[in-house]
């Protein structure tokens, strides 16, 4: 990976650059050769255009091709992808087919992963859903995280799964170790061939279980805090707005307070505890203090799609819009909160923000009515 991709697209949506082409709707084709980065958000979606930047790709369907200089993020319910990707691809979605020659690392996750024999990997893969299959050839090495992993085709350094089912075909070839942890051991076939050494760390839990109740708790969480993102937009959508303006007006003040409510509260709260004297406040305030956090968390993912629907010209002033745009920006924080570091950084100055912003918006509303 040449450049962090990720970090660009903070730097659009805070910053707004005119460097880069925008498409969105129900239905978007992307076609030409295009210079610049390209972000694409709609229902269904197609791309068969020459990119020399980074791809960018949020939809229900997606189909890519075409070729790609740089790194490609997308997040949709089916994804088929195929041509030529010369850096890095992060994928999450439901069904995803990969049909494609990807010089450098390859991250999905997903309810189904299809590497299909057409495909090569240059670089690592790490691949984590309900089902994986293997077809192609992956270069680098590979970590695997499913319910049923299928190996047919070639692994060029060492092989890690962690699976209830894993099946080793004939004609697959590792050059590496396989180490892989399951309730009983791998169906490796006849014909099968395994340069290194294998290893079974056995489980008395069925992998699958673990696998699919992680992801299903990861979407939960996503999905609980959509609802109520999207119910207090729509019961309060002036005090959203409010709180946006505000952050955009101050957005550094706001962090800086939001951080000094997230540190200081909890150490209040443990003096007000030790005194015995203050536990009925204590408790009240620690009350306080978790419902700031999840409302502050929201009104922070609020402002950032106001910024988000800024950078793709979206006008809309409707309810149902802005519902949906809320839903596709708590995606975006889900999946860059995903990455180390940066994704705890994010999410930091999300949740701090939305809490300053608050804060600030509440104080103003008293002093205007002091006044």
């Amino acid at each position: 990976m040449r450049k962090p991709t990720i970090i660009y697209i903070l730097l659009m949506i805070f910053t707004n650059p005119a460097v880069a082409d925008f498409y969105s709707g129900e239905t978007v084709n992307v076609t030409g050769d295009i210079n610049d980065d390209v972000y694409v958000a709609g229902g269904e979606v197609d791309s068969f255009a020459r990119i020399a930047g980074d791809l960018v790709m949020a939809g229900g369907r997606l189909n890519i091709e075409g070729e790609v200089l740089e790194d490609l993020l997308a997040a949709g319910g089916e994804m088929s992808i195929r041509g030529r990707f010369h850096d890095d691809i992060r994928i999450a979605g439901g069904d995803l087919v990969i049909h494609a020659l990807i010089r450098d690392d390859l991250i999905a996750a997903g309810g189904r992963i299809r590497v299909s024999g057409s495909s090569r990997i240059g670089g690592r893969s790490a691949l984590a859903g309900g089902e994986v299959y293997l077809d192609g050839r992956i270069d680098g090495p590979l970590h695997a995280s499913a319910g049923k992993v299928v190996i047919s085709g070639s692994v060029g350094s060492d092989l890690m799964i962690w699976a209830e089912e894993i099946i080793i075909m004939p004609g697959a070839r590792i050059a590496g170790n396989l180490r892989y942890t399951s309730p009983t051991p791998a169906l490796v076939h006849e014909g099968a061939q395994i340069a290194g050494e294998i290893s079974h760390t056995a489980v008395d839990m069925p992998a699958a279980p673990i696998v699919v109740g992680v992801i299903m708790v990861a979407v939960g969480i996503y999905l609980t805090l959509a609802v109520t993102a999207v119910v207090l937009f729509l019961l309060f959508t002036a005090v959203a707005v409010r709180t946006a303006q505000v952050s955009s007006q101050s957005y550094w003040s706001c962090v800086a307070l939001g951080l000094a409510i997230l540190t200081a509260t909890p150490l209040i709260v443990a003096v007000l505890m030790s005194t015995g004297v203050g536990s009925l406040l204590a408790i009240m305030l620690l009350l306080s203090y978790l419902l700031l956090l999840v409302t502050g968390y929201i009104t922070g993912a609020y402002g950032f799609n106001v910024r988000l629907r800024n950078v793709f010209k979206s006008t809309s002033e409707s309810r149902l819009a802005g519902s949906i745009w809320l839903v596709i920006s708590l995606l975006l924080l889900s999946i860059i909160g995903l990455v180390p570091v940066l994704g705890l950084i994010v999410s930091l100055l999300i949740l701090t923000a939305g809490m300053g912003s608050l804060v600030r918006m509440l104080l103003q509303m008293k002093n205007e009515a002091a006044q």
